[in-house]
């Protein structure tokens, strides 16, 4: 599974060899979870430092086009929806009175069901407000031509697999299409690199 996991990753804005340093130190973290106690890696802060948001999650939809096992969006009692205008224009002023630069746009919906995604990076540009979004992937090619053209602030696009086989990948995503998944991460990675 875990070779199946490196030949799917695709980030936009990494380039194959900043990547790879990336996954190894990774993995190296990993390897240290069960040897070294997390009192000697954790960071020591000075008493004087005060902690400085600089980054948020704003969930846009909570609204997804499959239903997962882990998320099980089809038991939310929460009614279904995007976010509206106003609510959004509060958020990202608030946000960025705070002096927020970057958001993920992610929690329960996949950002990509929301059919007004163009205009939410519209406004983040606006704010120059950097983002990252987390999808299944499956509705990528319906936004294509506006992640191209607000490439300058969604810098991130992380994809969803929790599987490396169809057989597993769609009894996770239920309702997710693996061959579709799959086109549509090779359209990001064809479309949506680095210039």
């Amino acid at each position: 599974a875990l070779h199946a996991v490196r030949e799917m990753r695709y980030l936009v804005n990494y380039s194959d060899k900043k990547w790879d340093g990336k996954l190894q130190r990774l993995f190296a973290l990993a390897e240290q979870v069960d040897t070294v106690p997390l009192s000697a890696s954790a960071p020591k802060l000075d008493g004087d430092l005060k902690p400085v948001v600089s980054h948020a999650v704003v969930e846009i939809n909570n609204t997804c086009n499959i239903d997962c096992l882990m998320c099980k969006t089809s038991l939310s009692t929460r009614r279904k929806g995007k976010i509206s205008d106003e609510n959004l224009n509060l958020i990202l002023d608030r946000l960025q009175e705070k002096g927020v630069e970057t958001v993920s746009l992610h929690t329960i919906g996949d950002p990509m069901a929301n059919p007004r995604l163009g205009d939410v990076f519209a406004e983040l540009r606006r704010r120059k407000i950097v983002t990252a979004i987390s999808t299944n992937g499956l509705l990528l090619d319906r936004h294509i031509d506006a992640l191209k053209k607000y490439r300058d602030i969604c810098t991130l696009i992380r994809f969803s697999a929790d599987g490396g086989t169809k057989e597993t990948y769609e009894k996770v995503r239920a309702g997710g299409v693996w061959e579709t998944f799959l086109e549509n991460v090779e359209l990001a990675h064809r479309e949506l690199r680095p210039l």
